[in-house]
């Protein structure tokens, strides 16, 4: 999942959290939902991917491009249908990464020049003076994983890295991974990052980079469990071995949702929970109980973070929170209402709250009104003027 990176605490300052919803709607098909948003330099772009195949009435199958003001919709539509939907997207320089849970897609060659090379799971398109298809195989295919989705969960560049998630096991080596590592620089996948993984059928839903540590999640990860850690070649650490917090069948859904550098503190969570919603833990996998955070009834449908505070969005009641990050506070001036059913518990590894820049983008197949106001699947909120 994406975050925005904290400043130093000399530089944090109070925000007031009272912000209203964009003025420009984007509204989504009915149905339709957003599960990743990046913003791209070099075409000034808010690009979202998810599950829908219109924005405003607008034909647009499963992407898109906002322009940075977020007050209309691009004409870049690289793709006019797919069998499957995306998950996630991230870029690298000119370079941009779909993944998702797809095995073929239909390019529009008419606007976008180039071609695809292999549509299963994961596409690149790149960005010089325009866009263009990148003709790459990735020899990945989409793997059957239990309790959810298979495909491509994450995608992360970390240095000249692209880190791979979810489900899928490669064609050259007909293995099952739940992990793999693409080197940007030769473009190549490397046959021995996360080689621990080979044969595992399970799901990682999310990653996040700490230090010299990747900390993945899912519903299994390379060391059997919710919730681990390997090193930057993609060997499981061992040291790290954090108690999981409890949950309700049918699975642990468990996932990490995001670091404080800062303080080396890890904010993880679990779907379907009778007791701790979410908590700390530090960087050997203990858990931590300062700050501690107030527990509101129901349960999360997920977390994100914009500099010291935490957004959660709430599956029992239509609501949106927002926590103080260093005291684990309430805030009492940030709380947006939705419509009842709004978010859904189950829908993991569906992403509800994604931020990119200075925005909170809201998402979910069922959204139908913010703090009053009507929408269509997708609500986008200014957090702050930018700085």
């Amino acid at each position: 999942m994406k975050h925005l990176t904290f400043f130093t605490t000399f530089f944090l300052i109070n925000f007031v959290f009272g912000q209203q919803l964009s003025p420009t709607t984007f509204n989504l098909n009915p149905g339709g939902y957003v599960s990743d948003v990046v913003y791209f330099e070099p075409s000034d772009s808010y690009i979202i991917v998810g599950e829908f195949n219109s924005i405003n009435g607008v034909p647009r199958s499963n992407i898109a491009f906002l322009n940075s003001s977020l007050t209309q919709l691009q004409s870049y539509n690289p793709i006019l249908g797919s069998d499957g939907y995306f998950q996630t997207i991230t870029v690298y320089q000119n370079r941009i990464f779909v993944g998702g849970d797809f095995t073929s897609l239909n390019p529009n060659y008419s606007m976008v020049s180039g071609s695809l090379g292999s549509e299963s799971c994961i596409f690149e398109m790149q960005y010089t003076n325009d866009l263009e298809f990148v003709n790459r195989n990735w020899n990945i295919e989409s793997n059957y994983a239990p309790y959810a989705p298979s495909g491509v969960n994450d995608l992360e560049v970390y240095g000249d890295t692209l880190v791979i998630a979810g489900s899928f096991y490669t064609t050259a080596l007909p293995i099952a991974y739940n992990l793999a590592a693409f080197d940007l620089s030769s473009n190549q996948i490397d046959p021995n990052f996360a080689s621990a993984t080979q044969g595992s059928p399970e799901q990682v839903f999310d990653i996040e980079k700490l230090g010299q540590h990747i900390y993945c999640s899912g519903n299994q990860t390379v060391n059997g469990n919710e919730f681990c850690r390997i090193n930057l070649s993609g060997q499981v650490d061992n040291s790290f071995n954090p108690p999981t917090i409890s949950a309700n069948a049918p699975s642990p859904y468990q996932y990490y949702c995001s670091i404080h550098g800062d303080e080396n503190k890890i904010l993880a969570a679990v779907r379907h929970n009778a007791g701790l919603k979410f908590g700390y833990y530090n960087t050997s996998g203990t858990v931590s109980t300062s700050p501690s955070l107030p527990i509101v009834s129901g349960e999360i449908s997920d977390l994100n973070i914009y500099k010291t505070q935490i957004i959660r969005s709430q599956s029992a009641h239509g609501s949106i929170y927002a926590y103080n990050y260093i005291n684990g506070q309430l805030s009492n001036n940030w709380n947006k209402s939705v419509n009842s059913g709004a978010f859904n518990v189950l829908d993991h590894p569906k992403r509800d709250l994604n931020i990119a820049r200075n925005h909170l983008f809201i998402s979910s197949s069922n959204l139908q009104n913010i703090q009053g106001q009507n929408v269509s699947g997708l609500g986008i909120i200014c957090m702050e003027p930018w700085y």
